[in-house]
């Protein structure tokens, strides 16, 4: 197991929204190799709530200020 695996990352963030029963309105990532599946995932939920533009809720930027907003 690796967290840089994006097949884990995924699987963790799946895990994570079903224990809290609740999704970020953004999230912000580096464009790391293990992120990729995490953006598509989050944007593809996003689009079901319709409050904002699914592909602008993932916002890319060093891995250094990486977070979670509600």
């Amino acid at each position: 197991m690796s967290n840089s695996d994006p097949l884990f990352i995924g699987h963790w963030y799946l895990e994570y929204l079903y224990e809290t029963r609740t999704i970020a309105s953004f999230i912000r990532m580096d464009r790391g190799t293990e992120t990729g599946t995490l953006a598509t995932m989050h944007a593809f939920l996003r689009r079901h709530h319709g409050d904002i533009d699914p592909y602008e809720t993932v916002i890319f930027g060093p891995s250094t200020s990486n977070q979670v907003s509600s």
